[in-house]
C-alpha cells in the first residue's frame, strides 16, 4: 500500500518505519503501517496527517516480491 504524508507540520519521523518521511512524499507501507498512519488527525487544522498514495509502482512490485520470497 502506498500513502502520502499531508501532515501540515511537514516532515515526520515515523518510528514504525524507522525513517523521516518528507513533506508530500508517497511510501510504501504494510496494511499494518498504514492502518494507524491513516487515522492521525492534526489536532490543530483538523486536517489527516496521511491519504492513501497513488498506485504502486513496478519498483514497488518487484521489492514487495523480494521482501515475500
Amino acid at each position: 500500500m502506498r500513502i502520502k504524508n499531508t501532515n501540515p507540520m511537514g516532515d515526520v519521523f515515523v518510528v514504525a518505519l524507522g525513517r523521516e518521511v518528507a513533506a508530500g512524499e508517497t511510501v510504501t507501507v504494510t496494511d499494518e503501517q498504514a492502518a494507524p498512519l491513516l487515522a492521525q488527525v492534526c489536532e490543530v487544522t483538523g486536517s489527516r496527517n496521511w491519504t492513501l498514495g497513488e498506485s504502486a509502482t513496478p519498483a514497488d512490485e518487484a521489492t514487495k516480491k523480494g521482501a515475500s520470497k
